[in-house]
């Protein structure tokens, strides 16, 4: 799984922990959705998961969704 982070905070950093943990997902980070795209497309990861910019306010806020295409 391409994990793509773009802006870091406390949330963000124990998510993707809690990912690292897990026997189920191998995570590779990286900075940018095009580079995430880019694995995709040479199969080496079948999911991206992006943490976009106002992700913590949304935490805090009680908007945070989850978005699957």
């Amino acid at each position: 799984m391409a994990v793509v982070v773009e802006h870091t905070s406390e949330n963000t950093n124990s998510a993707v922990s809690a990912l690292r943990l897990s026997s189920y997902f191998v995570v590779h980070p990286v900075r940018t959705i095009a580079e995430a795209e880019h694995l995709m497309a040479k199969k080496e990861v079948r999911a991206i998961l992006r943490f976009p910019p106002h992700f913590s306010r949304d935490v805090t806020n009680g908007d945070a969704t989850l978005l699957v295409p």
